[in-house]
């Protein structure tokens, strides 16, 4: 007998043997007994492998697979059976030859729960040996299952071992030969591995009384066997289970352990197992979960579907994608429509791919309205079934014929699918799973190529966590809220400002030196519904109940208790107004099994069996009822219905449709309270209507869209194509009011999260335009910074003008050490609504450097920043070169020609004129050193000579705000990196501009600071020659009143001549020390790059404007961007 032959020589009745004598261990566990000290069902599976290496050794191949795929159903992911207890049970049915009603009413009251256990009963008092031995072997039943899961379309047929030999059979001929053989105890067993719930076997019930299962009970008193455990107890050298966690695959796991190989790197196929992130409970635990000091980033999470995705290049051959689901579903297919988007943003189709060999990513596929990301996620799922080509493709078909209305959520021109990426673990067949997490990112970013719209970078702010509590300058006002710790108002801040302004999901923060899935150093989600008192809550009324398997398993109860509510809202208000005696009519949407103690669910139940509920029947109206109501068709069918309604205040993360013609409901709701009818009417909950505006406000989605999904609803239902009504736009009034109401919301919030009262604090205001826009790589940092380069070099160097400092792992830091206040800065901000470039056109997002040090540099004082002084107004000689090149260049057009093939970067958002001109001449990025790249500036070497020669922009312009300490830090950091990248050879450089803009008071529609007066006057936010402003193309800008004199600002902006290697300032023709200053509506700049040598700074000059690159020619600069001199 060969040794693959020897499989069979294990009965399967040896295998079920092990969860019948768990199952009768845990039987005996008093109801109300202490947690056990000791772990039973552990010490029985110990026991039971020693029996089986005791008859059985050496154990043939495969057993350690077979025997956990078994065991554990339910990570058995590539095997699915498609079948539920009333289809199971009916199979069963026929297979036996038997009609007894206990298979049928298995979860009814006075039944187990357990279909396996009613039919071990069953065919107990029809067999004459209930205890015989099976004729089936562990070989024999796993062919069996893998044949039973063929006939599933969610089966991963691939992973499947088929028998080729054997033709196709229908699912009753598999079931018969896999049941028929089988004794009472062994087919109850494999009737609840079908299932995937061997669990309700191995645990079963304490007592039939519900309250004696909710007050007495005490769920820890029975310490179920997990994977983990009985890997370890299996293999003690722990090779199957460090397998599993890195393939997160029982195949793989088995093959390790039987070949005592360990695989260390990510499989191309094979999911990587994601990480199971801790809930922040509010700031401060979030923070306190990470136990060792750090840079902690704060990333935004992203409301989708998580995608894994796998590319394989073979050489010749078009990339080969899979894309793995949560679930560990291979769902390439059915996310057909992001395949193009994957191939472009790594640019596999260029004559230059970012990939050489296989790669694995991290995403969250998101649903897109337009250039941004919707905030109504719900609408993902009927994008990815209008798309796919897969199994979620066929469900369309049967949602259609049941919904003919048009309600069916499909691609449009605006709302698409897109990716955000997070996370690289394999590039060039590298693994990255032991890298620490800022090298990951940094390597991330050298690959992906951004697209507004379709693919985006996942934005992060960056936290240091030190242990002290350090007065500064930023951190003490903010010290009202949390006196003990800025790190944790920082945190509270950008949480709230993102949740509660931009109406995003949540943050997930994550150690920069962590590695992938590291348990030291887990990822923490912090999400409003988290924090107790930030969740949304609204009253509705709970009109059914219902016995759910998964949720008695956790609560350990019997079929008598009801475990999960069916919730509805009232819809009729107007009618019963006109008519008070119209009974109120609901309509049951949605169901909530959780929110309550064990003792509020068991009263609960008692107050819903003395009102004398009435049993649902389906597709029939339940008569006897003081309301009508509707039933969604996706729910589950209720056990009961409520004869008189529960009013009942529900929790639940934001809001989300089960469908388009549904009513909102609360994202994994959950029972906060019920009030009996003495305490509230179902006439106080808020009806249909009133849940659609607070949905909307909570959403931050505008009621006009709302109107253009019934619109395009209602034409396709009629098979019309219109042209679509255009949204009517704000008043800046309405804009103002929003936005208070939304500050009031972070007030709430950081009221909330703090403990404190409203009255004692004061918040400091953070706006975007502090934090957008801008990366860890624009602020200064101190300390040794390691990059990547080219995915080869891989040496660390510190930060060009930052002392070296050694690592805080190996060394304490210095006590003079500069540390700075907390600051919020993102790496990549979302798309902005403008058309976008090519993507293949699109210039590379080169990676955000991390530091080693925890402190980033302490940027410098507001005191310290350069007085804007006015100066009177300067006027052009009509007959100069320059003016009359003018006249015949209409000064808005010239302006767009300027920024025309150029590569720009600015923090924030807005609408400032100015940055209308570049958002429709050039193309946006999102980080100074994206500019620098762009136009050729290299930071190593080894980037030159693998980059193409041949920069694709004409110029690289950055924008900075220098009455802001923030834009000030960013320039004095992009001047450092000018200087440091001068250095590197083989680099064809093209010019950076340099531009100061003073950002424009909205409320008094002027430039801040721009002079000492107090006058007001108006300012026209329209460039000079552009048709909205009256001054003509001959003046730089305006300012003031008709009639008054007009300022001109001061004009310091920097020209290198590479002639005296001096900085000449144009108003004034000699050597200029100070910085460059200007004034809107068009920014003033400071060129650099004529020539490639190291320029002299005049003296007394800060050592800004060092030029390098090739040149430019000042003729071809319009006027606006000059300074106007004589």
């Amino acid at each position: 007998m060969s040794q693959s032959d020897r499989l069979k020589d294990i009965p399967f009745s040896f295998f079920a043997a092990l969860p019948r004598e768990i199952s009768r261990t845990i039987r005996r566990t008093p109801v109300n007994s202490k947690r056990e000290q000791r772990h039973l069902a552990l010490e029985v599976f110990k026991n039971w492998k020693t029996r089986l290496y005791d008859e059985f050794s050496p154990l043939p191949p495969d057993t350690s697979r077979i025997l956990f795929q078994l065991l554990f159903p339910k990570e058995d992911t590539a095997r699915k059976y498609q079948m539920q207890e009333p289809a199971l049970s009916s199979e069963l049915m026929k297979c036996f030859g038997i009609n007894d009603s206990r298979l049928k009413d298995w979860s009814k009251e006075g039944h187990s729960g357990c279909l396996g256990e009613e039919l071990r009963q069953v065919l107990s008092n029809a067999s004459s040996d209930p205890d015989e031995t099976s004729s089936l072997t562990l070989g024999d039943v796993d062919k069996l299952l893998g044949e039973l899961a063929l006939l599933s379309p969610w089966s991963n047929s691939s992973k499947i071992r088929q028998d080729l030999s054997r033709p196709r059979r229908s699912r009753q001929e598999i079931i018969k030969s896999l049941f028929r053989p089988l004794p009472p105890m062994d087919a109850a067993v494999m009737t609840q591995i079908i299932l995937k719930d061997l669990d309700a076997f191995l645990y079963p019930l304490p007592t039939l009384s519900t309250t004696e299962a909710l007050r007495c009970y005490n769920s820890l008193s029975v310490k179920k066997l997990t994977m983990e455990e009985a890997m370890r107890a299996w293999d003690p050298m722990t090779l199957m289970l460090r397998s599993f966690r890195l393939h997160n695959s029982l195949d793989e796991a088995a093959l390790a352990f039987e070949h005592n190989v360990l695989a260390t790197a990510p499989r191309i196929g094979i999911q990587v197992q994601m990480p199971k992130s801790e809930k922040g409970r509010s700031p401060l635990h979030a923070l306190k979960l990470f136990r060792t000091p750090d840079l902690i980033w704060a990333e935004t999470k992203y409301d989708g579907e998580r995608a894994q995705i796998h590319i394989e290049i073979v050489e010749g051959e078009e990339p080969r994608l899979n894309i793995l689901s949560k679930s560990k579903r291979n769902s390439t297919l059915d996310r057909r429509a992001v395949h193009p988007i994957i191939v472009q943003c790594l640019g596999l189709h260029s004559s230059r791919p970012k990939i050489k060999k296989n790669a694995i990513l991290d995403a969250e596929m998101c649903a897109f309205i337009g250039d941004r990301i919707d905030a109504e996620s719900w609408r993902i799922g009927g994008l990815v079934e209008a798309t796919a080509a897969g199994i979620r493709a066929k469900q369309t078909g049967k949602r259609k014929r049941r919904h003919s209305s048009g309600q069916y959520s499909k691609p449009s021109e605006t709302r698409h699918l897109g990716l955000v990426f997070f996370d690289v673990l394999l590039v060039d067949d590298k693994s990255l799973i032991t890298a620490p997490y800022w090298e990951r990112r940094n390597i991330l970013e050298e690959l992906i190529i951004p697209k507004p719209g379709l693919v985006l970078l996942s934005t992060r702010w960056p936290l240091t966590i030190d242990g002290q509590s350090e007065a500064s300058e930023l951190s003490q006002s903010y010290q009202d809220y949390f006196p003990d710790d800025c790190t944790v108002t920082a945190l509270a801040n950008i949480f709230a400002e993102r949740t509660a302004l931009c109406y995003e999901e949540g943050l997930v923060l994550k150690a920069s030196r962590s590695t992938y899935n590291d348990f030291r150093a887990p990822w923490v989600k912090l999400k409003r519904d988290y924090i107790p008192g930030l969740g949304d809550s609204i009253d509705l009324i709970l009109l059914g109940a219902v016995w759910d398997k998964e949720r008695a398993a956790e609560l350990a109860v019997p079929t008598s208790t009801y475990t999960t509510f069916y919730i509805g809202v009232w819809q009729n208000p107007d009618e019963i107004e006109r008519d008070p005696s119209v009974l109120p009519n609901f309509h049951i949407y949605c169901t909530s099994s959780y929110g309550q103690s064990r003792a509020d669910l068991e009263t609960l139940n008692f107050l819903i069996k003395s009102k004398t509920p009435i049993a649902y029947t389906k597709n029939r109206m339940v008569k006897g009822l003081p309301y009508t109501y509707t039933i969604y068709e996706g729910l589950s069918d209720p056990a009961v219905l409520l004869a008189e309604p529960v009013v009942v205040e529900v929790l639940g993360d934001r809001f989300v449709k089960a469908e388009s013609k549904e009513p909102y409901q609360p994202r994994h709701p959950r029972i906060a309270k019920w009030f009996r009818s003495f305490e509230r009417s179902w006439s106080d909950t808020v009806p249909r209507e009133e849940l659609e505006r607070i949905a909307i406000k909570a959403l931050g989605v505008e009621e006009n869209m709302l109107v253009q999904d019934e619109f395009d609803q209602w034409a396709s239902g009629l098979g019309w194509t219109l042209s679509k009504p255009k949204a009517p736009a704000l008043s800046a009034e309405k804009q103002a009011e929003r936005k208070r109401k939304r500050e009031k919301e972070v007030e709430k919030m950081l009221v909330v999260m703090s403990g404190l009262d409203k009255r004692k604090i004061k918040r400091v205001k953070l706006t975007r335009e502090t934090w957008e826009g801008a990366t860890l790589s624009d602020i200064p940092l101190v300390g040794p910074m390691e990059r990547y380069d080219g995915l080869r070099d891989q040496a660390s160097r510190p930060v060009s003008g930052s002392p070296a400092v050694p690592d805080s792992r190996s060394s304490n830091m210095a006590s003079d050490s500069t540390r700075a206040p907390l600051r919020i800065s993102t790496n990549i901000q979302h798309a902005t609504r403008e058309e976008s470039p090519d993507v293949n056109a699109a210039t590379k997002l080169p990676p955000t450097p991390d530091t080693g040090h925890r402190h980033p540099k302490k940027m410098g004082s507001r005191k310290a920043s350069s007085p804007v002084r006015s100066l009177k107004p300067m006027s052009l000689d009509k007959h100069s070169s320059k003016t009359a090149a003018m006249d015949d260049y209409p000064l808005y057009e010239q302006n767009c020609a300027f920024f025309k093939n150029a590569v720009i970067w600015y923090s924030g958002g807005g609408n400032a004129p100015w940055k209308t001109v570049i958002r429709q001449s050039s193309t946006r990025v999102s980080a100074i050193e994206a500019v620098l790249s762009g136009c050729g500036w290299r930071c190593s070497q080894t980037q030159a000579l693998n980059s193409n020669p041949q920069c694709d922009w004409s110029r690289g312009v950055l924008v900075f705000d220098l009455d802001n300490e923030y834009g000030q830090a960013q320039r004095e950091h992009a001047l450092s990196l000018i200087r440091a990248r001068s250095r590197v050879p083989f680099s064809v450089r093209k010019p950076i501009w340099f531009f100061n803009s003073l950002p424009c008071s909205c409320c008094k529609n002027r430039p801040k600071d721009f002079d000492d007066d107090d006058d007001d006057g108006n300012y026209n936010p329209y460039p000079p020659g552009h048709p909205g402003n009256p001054i003509q193309p001959g003046s730089v800008g305006s300012f003031g009143q008709p009639g008054q004199t007009q300022h001109q600002p001061q004009q310091r902006d920097l020209m290198y001549n590479p002639q005296t290697g001096n900085h000449v300032n144009e108003h004034a023709r000699q050597p200029s020390p100070t910085s460059n200053m200007a004034y809107p509506p068009m920014p003033q700049p400071t060129h650099y790059g004529p020539e490639t040598g190291y320029g002299r700074s005049p003296p007394g000059h800060s050592g800004h404007g060092h030029a390098y690159g090739a040149g430019e020619n000042s003729a071809d600069i319009p006027m606006a961007l000059k300074p106007g001199g004589n």
